[in-house]
């Protein structure tokens, strides 16, 4: 690729492969980085003899450079890189990024047959009711466009990427609705 005016890498047309003596190569890699940050809030009570709660909350942010090696590696996103010569510019949100989760675990061990012997304390005895929610946010996505838009020659199909059009911002792409999550107009080849 060359590079344009702004520093991004392009590849014109009739661009020739580095080495032309190699058809498509597919390029899997094990290498990238992640980064993930969290505060992390627990707290448990005893409500009574028998009630035990505990709930615990996480904040955080997991960023990194690529999502996996093959396509059902990826959550909301495409695993392989654009341009493995600049990792920074796969630097993202992780698809298993949760910015908030809240788990709330109980414990009731039910005070009936506690005290009963022979048969009916062995079978009926020590029970209890347990219970776990857990609510957390929603993973990152990232759009792509199903063809090699870029003329990069990856013989796999969407790994390109779209740029977002001048005066959007995020509040306007994600619509957040069933039927349209987000607005494609917000993006251009």
């Amino acid at each position: 690729p060359t590079r344009l005016p702004a520093g991004r890498a392009f590849c014109p047309v009739g661009a020739r492969p580095r080495n032309p003596n190699f058809g498509s190569i597919d390029l899997k890699r094990p290498d990238g980085n992640s980064w993930h940050n969290a505060l992390q809030l627990k707290g448990r009570s005893q409500l009574g003899r028998d009630v035990h709660l505990q709930v615990s909350y996480t904040f955080a942010r997991t960023i990194d450079e690529s999502q996996g090696i093959i396509s059902f590696d990826a959550l909301g996103s495409m695993p392989q890189v654009l341009n493995p010569d600049d990792r920074h510019m796969e630097r993202g949100l992780a698809d298993f990024h949760r910015k908030h989760t809240l788990v709330i675990n109980t414990l009731w061990d039910l005070p009936v047959f506690r005290e009963a012997k022979g048969a009916v304390g062995a079978l009926l005895a020590n029970w209890g009711v347990r219970g776990i929610i857990t609510v957390q946010s929603g993973n990152p996505f990232t759009v792509g466009i199903q063809s090699d838009w870029v003329r990069n020659l990856n013989r796999r199909p969407g790994i390109a990427r779209p740029n977002v059009k001048p005066g959007f911002t995020t509040k306007q792409i994600i619509l957040g609705r069933p039927d349209r999550y987000f607005d494609p107009n917000a993006f251009e080849l």
